[in-house]
């Protein structure tokens, strides 16, 4: 947005992360927006995310240990262990966006969304 250049009386740009206040004659900080802790939309996501953990982990030891079945070797076990440590990127993801984003928690968003892309969807095509 814009705020007049209250000296000049021209309209001059805010800068990334400002707005324009008072009649547009002041630039004002936007402050941050996040995903609080005690937030109840946060503590259903971090259910959930430790529910499909819990269920990935658990699909993935029952995989390991029966997997010299028939069952298990038909099943393309290799195919299925990069897909479930795909779910598992995913819903260890998820916790991520609790809390005040910083530049590295960003990027670590940023990887591993990218990774869980890569690893659930690429390898069924």
């Amino acid at each position: 947005s814009r705020g007049i250049n209250a000296e000049y009386g021209a309209c001059i740009k805010c800068g990334p992360g400002f707005e324009a206040v008072n009649n547009k004659t002041v630039c004002r900080e936007i402050p941050p927006t996040y995903l609080h802790v005690d937030h109840p939309a946060s503590i259903i996501l971090f259910i959930m995310g430790l529910v499909g953990i819990v269920m990935t982990t658990g699909t993935i030891v029952v995989f390991v240990k029966y997997r010299d079945t028939p069952l298990v070797k038909a099943s393309s076990k290799e195919l299925c262990m990069v897909l479930l440590v795909g779910l598992l990127v995913g819903f260890i993801s998820s916790f991520l966006s609790i809390g005040l984003p910083t530049d590295s928690l960003c990027l670590l968003q940023l990887v591993t969304g990218n990774l869980f892309g890569t690893m659930t969807i690429v390898p069924i095509f």
